[in-house]
């Protein structure tokens, strides 16, 4: 499990931009370069918490192991509620991972659904 989340914080996207943003402040002159580099940042950042999502729902849906399944979904359902950090692009695309992937597909993952995110409004309400 920690290893899904840690490689699920690769999904912030918003300090990646953020960062990004006060190198930019720093500089005095703004060039054409560093608008660049801060754009190619983003770009990378958004496609590694695409492959993120993607290797989430891979675990999702690997057979061999229950518990790797549950973690991957509890990742996901996470990421989606806010608790890991990820941008709002994000955290809608790991929305329709859950909602429309996971739980429709298999009823044992549908079942980890409901249970993850069921922790999640109990994590909420403390």
């Amino acid at each position: 499990e920690n290893s899904l989340e840690l490689a699920s914080l690769l999904c912030d996207i918003d300090s990646i931009t953020r960062k990004a943003s006060e190198a930019k402040r720093k500089t005095s002159n703004q060039s054409l370069a560093t608008a660049a580099a801060t754009n190619a940042a983003v770009g990378a950042a958004e496609k590694r918490a695409t492959a993120i999502l993607l290797a989430l729902r891979d675990a999702a849906f690997q057979r061999s192991k229950v518990e790797t399944r549950r973690n991957a979904v509890n990742c996901a359902v996470g990421i989606t509620t806010g608790r890991l950090p990820a941008s709002q692009s994000v955290e809608d695309k790991a929305l329709k991972l859950v909602s429309n992937v996971l739980y429709p597909k298999a009823p044992d993952l549908a079942d980890h659904v409901v249970a993850a995110a069921t922790n999640e409004l109990k994590r909420a309400s403390k």
